[in-house]
C-alpha cells in the first residue's frame, strides 16, 4: 500500500509542521544517478559516481575497514519519515554491482519506527518484531550482480508503520582489496517472488518473454517454432536432442554467450527427426571445454537441417572420423559466418563432414575445413561467399580426389576453397568448382618442391622442430609433398 502519510503534532520541528515523504519518494533508493536524499555513507568513506551506482571506498586503515550506509541518521529529519504497509512489505533488499566486501560483514543493523510517543523505536530485539541482522539471503543475477535481502516479521510487523531510520552496517572488512564496493539500489518488496520478478534471473527466455533458469529446462519445454534467447553462459548437462519433430531457434543475447558441452562422451546437439525438424543456432559461441571427445559436436541426420549463423566453435576436440559437425543420412547444413578456433580433429579430416545424400550451403565469411564422402559432392555456395582465407576440403577417411570430381556447386571463385591432401587444384567449369590437375606442376614444380624447406608436424597438426622430435609418427611436408615419417 502506497499513500501520502501526514504527520501532525508528532513531526513538529521548531513549531512548524513537517510533511513526511511518500513511499514512492524514497523507494526504490536508486544510486545510479547519485546518492538519494536522506541516505549517507558513514565512517569518513569517499564516494564516486560510476556506471550503475555509487562506488564507496573505506578510509579507515587496516586491519579492518568500514563504511556503513544509513538512512536519515546523521541528523534525523522528520521530513524523511515515510509510511510503509508492513502487512504487505516483508523484505528489504540491497543490490551491489558485483558483490559485497566478502572479507567483512553485512548487517541490517536496525530499522527505526515511530512509536506511540512520537519517538523512534528500534525493532531489533523488540517484542513483536523479528529482525536478524546477519540473516541475509544472496541472489546473483545474470549480470553477476548480487542482491542481499532480509525478511522482516513478527506479530507487530503489520499495518502501517512510519519508518524513521535505517542502518546498514558494512564493516569488519579485513582485505584491502575489499575496501571498495558499489551500491546500485535499495528497495522494499512484498516477498521473495516479488523480488525475484524484479531481478534479471532468467538465463534463457522464449519469444513470449517466458523465462527459464537454464538451457536444459528451456529446451525441454520448447515447442515447434520457439525462439530461445540465451542470456548467460550455459553448460548442457546432457545431449540436447529433440524428442519429437520440431523447428527451434537458439540465439545468443550477444555473440559471446557460450553454450558448453558438459559431457564429452555425447553430442552437444542432435537433429535427427526428419524433414520437418530444423535447428537454427545463431549469434552464439559453442565451447568444448578442451575435453577429448570420441564423438562429433553437432549432427544433422535423417533429413533434418541444422543452420549455423554467426557461430563460433572453440576448444572442441574430437577423434571421430567425421570431425566436429556432421551431416549424414540426408541431413543438411546451412552455414553462414562460422568460425572454428582452437579445435582438434584427425589428420586430413575437416571440421565439418558431409556424407552421402547430404547437402550444405555455405555463405559469408567462414574459418573452417570440410570433409566430403563421395562425388558429386553436396557443397554449394549459398549467398555471397566472402571468406578471406580459403576453406580446405578433404576427401573423407584419407581418401583421394580424382581428376574431374565435382567439388563445389554454384561457385565460380576457386580462391574461396582449396583441396587438402592432394596435388589437384580447383578449377571453375560451368559455374561449379571441379578438381583438376595443376597446369603449373611438372619439372619446374618438382624442382620447386625439392628446393622447398622441410617442415614437420605432429598428428595434431602442430609444427615441431626436427631437433625436438621425440619417438613417434610425424608428418613431413616439403612444398606440396606430404609424407609420414617414423622417429625411433
Amino acid at each position: 500500500m502506497k499513500k501520502i502519510f501526514t504527520l501532525l503534532a508528532a513531526l513538529l520541528v521548531g513549531g512548524t509542521a513537517s510533511m513526511a515523504k511518500t513511499f514512492d519518494q524514497v523507494f526504490p533508493a536508486d544510486f545510479s544517478q547519485g546518492i538519494p536524499e536522506g541516505w549517507a555513507f558513514f565512517n569518513d568513506a569517499t564516494t564516486e559516481q560510476v556506471e550503475g551506482g555509487i562506488k564507496v571506498t573505506c578510509s579507515q586503515a587496516a586491519p579492518n575497514y568500514r563504511a556503513d550506509l544509513k538512512y536519515n541518521m546523521k541528523s534525523e529529519n522528520a521530513d524523511n519519515y515515510y509510511t510503509l504497509n508492513a502487512s504487505e512489505y516483508k523484505i528489504i533488499a540491497i543490490q551491489f554491482i558485483g558483490k559485497r566486501p566478502e572479507s567483512g560483514s553485512l548487517k541490517m543493523s536496525n530499522i527505526g519506527i515511530l512509536n506511540s510517543e512520537n519517538k523512534t523505536s528500534w525493532i531489533k530485539n523488540a517484542e513483536g518484531y523479528s529482525l536478524k541482522e546477519s540473516a541475509w539471503t544472496d541472489i546473483q543475477d545474470i549480470n553477476g550482480n548480487h542482491t542481499y535481502y532480509w525478511t522482516i516479521g513478527g506479530d507487530n510487523w503489520t499495518d502501517e508503520k512510519t519508518i524513521t531510520k535505517i542502518e546498514i552496517v558494512i564493516a569488519d572488512i579485513k582485505n584491502e582489496a575489499d575496501k571498495s564496493y558499489t551500491v546500485a539500489w535499495i528497495n522494499w518488496f512484498k516477498g521473495e517472488d516479488d523480488l525475484k520478478a524484479h531481478l534479471d534471473l532468467d538465463a534463457v527466455v522464449d519469444q513470449t518473454g517466458k523465462g527459464y533458469e537454464n538451457l536444459d529446462a528451456a529446451w525441454a519445454a520448447a515447442t515447434d517454432g520457439d525462439v530461445l534467447t540465451v542470456k548467460t553462459d550455459q553448460t548442457a548437462s546432457d545431449r540436447l536432442q529433440y524428442g519429437s519433430s520440431r523447428s527451434l531457434t537458439i540465439q545468443g543475447a550477444t555473440p559471446d554467450v557460450k553454450i558448453s558441452r558438459g559431457n564429452a562422451g555425447k553430442l552437444l546437439l542432435l537433429a535427427s527427426k526428419g524433414g520437418n525438424e530444423t535447428l537454427t543456432l545463431k549469434n552464439l559461441t559453442l565451447d568444448g571445454l578442451d575435453k577429448d571427445a570420441t564423438c562429433s559436436f553437432i549432427e544433422a541426420s535423417n533429413g533434418s537441417t541444422v543452420n549455423l549463423e554467426n557461430v563460433k566453435i572453440q576448444n572442441a576436440k574430437s577423434s571421430h572420423i567425421q570431425g566436429l559437425v556432421t551431416a549424414k543420412s540426408g541431413g543438411k547444413l546451412v552455414v553462414k559466418n562460422l568460425n572454428v578456433s582452437n579445435c582438434g580433429v584427425n589428420e586430413n579430416t575437416g571440421h565439418l563432414f558431409f556424407g552421402q545424400n547430404t547437402s550444405c550451403e555455405i555463405s559469408g565469411n567462414n574459418a573452417m575445413s570440410i570433409s566430403v564422402e563421395n562425388s558429386p559432392f553436396a557443397v554449394s555456395e549459398g549467398e555471397t561467399l566472402d571468406n578471406t582465407e580459403p576453406i580446405v576440403i578433404y576427401k573423407y577417411n584419407n581418401g583421394q580426389f580424382a581428376d574431374g570430381d565435382a567439388i563445389v556447386n554454384n561457385c565460380t571463385d576457386a580462391s574461396k576453397f582449396k583441396l587438402g591432401n592432394t596435388n589437384l587444384v580447383l578449377k571453375e567449369e560451368n559455374g561449379n568448382l571441379v578438381a583438376r590437375e595443376d597446369e603449373n606442376t611438372g619439372i619446374a614444380g618438382i624442382e620447386a618442391d625439392e628446393n622447398a624447406p622441410v617442415e614437420y608436424f605432429n598428428l595434431n597438426g602442430v609444427q615441431v622442430k626436427a631437433d625436438n622430435m621425440t619417438p613417434g609418427v610425424y608428418v613431413r611436408r616439403q612444398g606440396k609433398n606430404v609424407t609420414k615419417v617414423m622417429v625411433k
